[in-house]
């Protein structure tokens, strides 16, 4: 399915530089139409979220591609107690980081080192937050609570003990 390139919302704030460059040479040599499609799913309703090919996208964009060829994800991949909470967490944070449109991504381009640290860490330390929190009833409580208040959960530290954003 064929869906405008600028109607895709993101769930990631940064671009690994080496895989930019990487994707930009194979683009170069094969052109955009053998491109492989971009996985997306509706985190929240009437908005297409990529899920899968942030890169790709940026590069397709950057190439002049108006519409981008898209798949979705199987339901049953992002609607369970885990994937679903995370999804929506990257989606806030992209909004908080004013990252919302793949042009958006062109200012968030960093070298894989600090890819590593600034993204793929993040996101695992909340994914690990998120299943602990659903293994565990008193920790789901207390994740809440501190979410209510207007702070994210972010991690846990080695004590066990929820990390919030200012705690970093």
């Amino acid at each position: 399915m064929l869906v405008p390139i600028d109607q895709l919302g993101l769930t990631q704030i940064y671009l690994n530089q080496e895989k930019v460059e990487k994707n930009r040479q194979l683009l170069q040599q094969e052109g955009y139409k053998n491109y492989p499609s971009i996985t997306v799913y509706e985190i929240f309703p009437g908005k297409l979220h990529i899920i899968d090919g942030h890169t790709r996208s940026f590069l397709l964009q950057q190439a002049g591609a108006k519409e981008i060829e898209v798949a979705f994800l199987p339901t049953a991949e992002i609607e369970n107690p885990v994937m679903r909470p995370f999804y929506e967490t990257c989606v806030k944070w992209c909004a908080t980081a004013g990252v919302e449109t793949i042009d958006d991504l062109a200012r968030k381009i960093i070298p894989a080192d600090e890819f590593l640290i600034a993204w793929i860490t993040r996101c695992q330390q909340k994914i690990d937050l998120i299943e602990r929190c659903v293994a565990d009833p008193l920790l789901n409580k207390q994740c809440q609570l501190i979410e209510l208040s207007g702070v994210e959960a972010l991690a846990l530290d080695q004590k066990g003990q929820v990390i919030t954003e200012g705690r970093l």
